[in-house]
């Protein structure tokens, strides 16, 4: 199961484009969500309704499970066999960075945003993560390269179990992250380089719309 964090110069292309190649793999990352939620049902169903609201605050685990039912088989449909188990891991800090780079840039895109957009864009890369690390494993953030939102990305992906940072910061492509007090270690990879290892004999990456997201 390989789970992913985004670097945040790559979310602003794909929340701007609607025919963007990252937004492809925001995509098949939300498939990804959908497709554990679908295989979990009858784990969270066992959990209740009272759980349910308190954690999803408002659907009940009937609803989510719906949802990402819907969601799996709109994909399928669209794009036939595919792998459904890489995964988006984000933490507060990091949806953070997103909002605040949305809020920043977007406009100096020419795209004309309300908050209330830069909010739903929020919410959206939110339930695209099929985890979140909790705040009391992810902070304090650690300077493993002395760049505050490069390091947000980077310690959410070693406190999260991620496998794989994708960036196009040519500083750092190619290179592994480790945190050797957990024994974590993270590939930093290029979105080409990710693409790559996702696409097989019958699926390729660059088939899917990004209008799936």
């Amino acid at each position: 199961m390989p789970d992913v964090v985004i670097d945040r110069r790559l979310v602003i292309p794909a929340v701007y484009s609607r025919r963007s190649k990252y937004r492809a793999l925001l995509a098949l990352l939300r498939y990804g969500r959908a497709s554990l939620i679908a295989r979990s049902a009858s784990d969270l169903e066992h959990l209740g309704d009272e759980y349910a609201g308190a954690v999803f605050k408002g659907p009940s685990i009937e609803d989510v499970v719906a949802r990402a039912e819907r969601e799996k088989a709109s994909f399928e449909e669209h794009v036939g066999h595919a792998p459904d188990d890489w995964r988006m891991i984000g933490s507060r800090p990091l949806f953070d960075s997103y909002y605040e780079a949305m809020r920043r840039f977007l406009p100096e895109l020419g795209l004309a945003v309300t908050p209330a957009e830069i909010s739903g864009l929020h919410k959206k890369l939110v339930l695209t993560a099929s985890g979140v690390v909790p705040d009391d494993r992810v902070l304090p953030i650690v300077p493993h390269v002395h760049r505050r939102q490069v390091d947000i990305a980077l310690h959410t992906a070693l406190t999260g179990g991620g496998d794989f940072f994708v960036t196009g910061d040519e500083r750092l492509i190619g290179s592994n992250v480790e945190d050797r007090e957990r024994g974590a270690v993270v590939q930093v990879v290029t979105f080409e380089s990710l693409a790559d290892r996702i696409s097989s004999s019958s699926f390729d990456l660059s088939l899917v719309s990004p209008t799936l997201w």
